[in-house]
């Protein structure tokens, strides 16, 4: 699934403009963020721009960052796992899912 269509389902799930907007800022960083660590710019940026796409799905926090794989794969779209682990990695206060790898790291970082 390309970015036209992430951002399509996100103006569909997500009412509130200025998360919308976090979540763009989100992906500029992560994208940046990899630049400079020589990492792998496009999923970390798809990472910071999905990381809150469960945001109107009446998620409890201790279901943040899980419920966007569940939304995403009734759209069809199909990430890979390091997507998925780094979104949910980035509430993992609350749901426990804990950062591994960089990309997990970078995006609780940033979004923190």
């Amino acid at each position: 699934m390309d970015r036209d269509q992430l951002l399509t389902i996100i103006k569909q799930r997500v009412n509130n403009e200025n998360i919308v907007k976090h979540m763009l800022a989100m992906e500029a960083f992560m994208k940046a963020l990899a630049r400079y660590l020589g990492e792998n710019e496009e999923a970390w940026g798809v990472a910071g721009l999905i990381h809150d796409l469960d945001y109107n799905s009446n998620t409890s926090a201790e279901e943040h960052g899980l419920k966007t794989r569940e939304i995403l794969e009734e759209e069809g779209c199909c990430l890979s796992e390091d997507i998925f682990q780094a979104v949910a990695a980035h509430n993992w206060s609350d749901n426990k899912v804990e950062p591994k790898k960089p990309a997990d790291w970078a995006l609780f970082s940033g979004d923190s």
